[in-house]
């Protein structure tokens, strides 16, 4: 448990730092910690409780907002337990819509309670892997966006609210990918976002 709370500890303070960095440019500071082992959450592989979890979140998302305005999200590129995410202090959940949008539709309550203290959703609706980017277009991204937010908007969020809670950004890194394909991946990403906020308008 010690070794646990100075790792985690130790992070906040480096995140805490990043965020005062971005504040003394006069921008607002949003800081992102990626989770993938979460997708092993429940099995035997990691032996970790769901008290454990949340209370490690809790208290590393805490530092890091104890200094001063921060807006703190967490990214998990696989499936999970959702609702334990959604029940921390996060400010904004980024997720695989592209992947696992089936298995979030699941937590809906949840989710709901989490837009209403005013979270946000990042939908990774762009995919980072080469061969499936390759298969995609600004059209077929947006056409799937738009049946999943109508879906989850018919479980009673409105789609009003959905749309206004939500981010759109890819489904995990760019590292990955060739500068080329990466610049693709965000035009995409570009057009999609453009026509969200129309869609939002029209609302």
């Amino acid at each position: 448990r010690e070794l646990t709370q100075a790792v985690s500890q130790g992070l906040a303070r480096k995140a805490a730092w990043q965020a005062e960095q971005f504040r003394q440019t006069g921008r607002e500071a949003v800081i992102f910690f990626d989770e993938p082992i979460l997708t092993g959450f429940g099995s035997a592989f990691l032996p970790v409780s769901r008290e454990e979890v949340t209370t490690i979140l809790a208290e590393t998302i805490e530092a890091v907002k104890e200094p001063g305005p921060v807006t703190v999200g967490v990214h998990c590129c696989g499936n999970t337990d959702w609702a334990l995410l959604l029940e921390t202090p996060i400010d904004i959940l980024s997720f695989d819509s592209y992947g696992f949008f089936d298995h979030l539709l699941c937590f809906d309550k949840t989710l709901a309670a989490f837009f209403q203290r005013g979270g946000y959703v990042a939908w990774g609706l762009v995919p980072t892997q080469a061969e499936q980017l390759a298969e995609e277009t600004a059209d077929s991204r947006w056409q799937r966006f738009t049946s999943q937010v109508e879906r989850l908007a018919g479980l009673g969020l409105g789609l009003p609210e959905v749309l206004q809670h939500s981010l759109l950004t890819p489904a995990c890194g760019l590292g990955y990918l060739s500068p080329e394909e990466a610049t693709r991946a965000l035009t995409i990403l570009s057009e999609l976002s453009g026509r969200a906020r129309q869609w939002l308008a029209e609302q």
